[in-house]
């Protein structure tokens, strides 16, 4: 018999129907009630029980009457739920208004799942190891889902994730397998280290960048979608700033002395560089690399053709989260991000653009960290 091990959520659905929503202050006679078990790991921990696996589940329910409907429920089911903690907080619940129309409004009251902590998925390890499956959902804490998926993986145990709800930043989820709705997917997307991505983007919409693990260089681009002979120049957008290096609240230029991009967020010590080219395969020569290094001049051409572009010009790049220490008025050096992870950049697009990234494969100086090591980031346009 299969194995599976859920960590989770339970709630319950209250649906009124009504001819129409009220007014501010109006009450209405309404048409239907229903009460519904729910909750995204309780369904599928009754599912797999259904379909016959041995199932156990780790949640957080109020000491109330909507928790002890659960606890009979499993035990229905043949769910083990010895594992489910009870709260002082009520159970999750959702008030769900259903127009005739179809339209609803939906109000969710975390409850009790807002006091599952990865301590809690600690005293949970034993039946994690033994499982051979884990699931996990995100309407629980995301660092509780994530210390479960990681506590599995160390456990060697296959995981499962259903990234619902999207979050709102980037996560790294230890996942072997990922369960996401055609929304949730386009929420977050993984640059790997040493690759690049062409990102298509009209004016007004935000490019969130983050640095996932604090110390990845990324080359950024940006051409105009209508005319890709205008870039994003980093020599102009030095003589409009009067500066070296970018920070939050600048704008960045076009060889036209166009803007182009917002830096409106900047949540790292501000360090990027618009001094030194992209690294290219004539630098890997330099170095005594073997021929085929990836680097970020290729990745550009690369990412750029993949999406239906082309160019023969490769701009010199913003190098976001790039450490190169000025002194001397004109000595440079090659230091270590001072980003950690998690810091993120949000570039605001001032005209249709075309931004591309590339997440540096430099592996011979210690520009992405002491350990010179590449590694992916995640970005979200929204």
């Amino acid at each position: 018999m299969t194995r599976i091990a859920v960590v989770g959520s339970y709630g319950v659905g209250l649906t009124f129907g009504a001819e129409r929503a009220p007014e501010r202050g109006e009450t209405l006679v309404g048409t239907l009630f229903r009460r519904d078990d729910g909750g995204k790991g309780s369904n599928q921990a009754v599912g797999a029980a259904r379909l016959g696996a041995e199932v156990t589940f780790l949640t957080a329910v109020g000491d109330d009457a909507f928790g002890d409907r659960a606890f009979e429920l499993w035990a229905e089911e043949g769910v083990d739920a010895g594992g489910v903690l009870r709260a002082a907080l009520p159970t999750m619940t959702a008030a769900i208004l259903v127009e005739a129309s179809g339209d609803n409004r939906i109000v969710i009251v975390p409850g009790a799942l807002s006091t599952l902590t990865p301590a809690h998925v600690d005293d949970f390890a034993p039946q994690i190891a033994s499982a051979d499956v884990l699931l996990v959902q995100l309407e629980i804490p995301v660092d509780t889902a994530l210390h479960a998926l990681e506590t599995a993986r160390a456990a060697g145990v296959r995981t499962v994730l259903n990234p619902a709800p999207a979050p709102q930043h980037p996560i790294v989820p230890a996942a072997d397998y990922l369960t996401p709705n055609e929304s949730e997917a386009g929420m977050v997307e993984e640059l790997r280290g040493g690759y690049g991505k062409a990102i298509p983007f009209e004016r007004g919409r935000r490019l969130r960048i983050e640095n996932t693990f604090g110390s990845q260089v990324v080359d950024t681009w940006a051409l105009n979608h209508h005319d890709t002979s205008e870039y994003l120049s980093v020599e102009h957008t030095r003589r409009m700033l009067g500066a070296l290096f970018p920070k939050q609240g600048d704008t960045l230029y076009s060889n036209r002395r166009t803007p182009m991009l917002l830096l409106e967020e900047d949540t790292s010590p501000g360090r990027h560089d618009m001094l030194l080219a992209c690294c290219d395969k004539w630098l890997y020569k330099h170095y005594g690399c073997p021929p085929g290094h990836r680097n970020c001049r290729d990745n550009f051409l690369e990412a750029l053709f993949e999406a239906g572009f082309d160019a023969t010009l490769v701009p010199n790049p913003l190098n976001l989260w790039m450490n190169i220490p000025v002194s001397n008025d004109r000595d440079i050096a090659i230091g270590t991000p001072l980003s950690k992870p998690g810091d993120h950049v949000v570039l605001t697009a001032l005209i249709d653009t075309i931004v591309v990234l590339s997440a540096c494969p430099m592996d011979i100086t210690p520009i992405n960290g002491e350990d010179r090591t590449p590694k992916s980031v995640h970005f979200q346009v929204s």
